[in-house]
């Protein structure tokens, strides 16, 4: 068994050490953390001090409540992957969202606990909005093709009797 680390008092994100517990079935030492929104949680150091443990999960809470109330995401990996993606900036997508108050460009729902998609255009690159999961993997499935999205319209009307 390693020696435990005297961590005490010390903030690691929104976690401040408090005290040592016990030993886990490995052999590490357990700890006691307060996050900043109050809650304790128990877990080793390493989890803390590596950053594979940032908060008591209040963090990806709030981020998820953020984004959603406010329609704006938290600049992150997200902003690296629409730049090297889409050549956007998270400032063109945030606009972006504000434009189409934070809904599908297709069905206008909000996405729930993710970020609406960025759709695009295979061929030239060129980014067209925003859409939900649903209607993104739709698109998808037409191959963007406006001649099957449209056989598939008139299939729907022709059958849209009740049975």
């Amino acid at each position: 068994m390693s020696r435990a680390l005297e961590i005490t008092g010390q903030v690691f994100n929104r976690l401040t050490a408090l005290y040592k517990t016990k030993r886990n079935k490995h052999g590490s030492m357990l700890w006691i953390f307060q996050c900043t929104c109050g809650n304790t949680i128990e877990t080793v150091a390493y989890e803390v001090k590596s950053n594979k443990t940032k908060s008591c999960g209040c963090w990806i809470r709030d981020c998820t409540i953020n984004r959603n109330k406010a329609g704006r995401i938290h600049p992150n990996k997200k902003s690296k992957q629409l730049k090297s993606s889409y050549g956007i900036t998270l400032a063109y997508f945030n606009g972006m969202l504000e434009l189409q108050n934070s809904v599908c460009a297709i069905c206008n729902e909000p996405q729930k606990g993710k970020y609406l998609a960025v759709d695009h255009c295979h061929e030239t690159g060129k980014v067209r909005g925003l859409l939900c999961e649903n209607c993104n993997k739709a698109l998808g499935q037409f191959h963007d093709n406006i001649t099957l999205l449209k056989s598939a319209i008139a299939y729907l009307e022709k059958h849209s009797e009740v049975i």
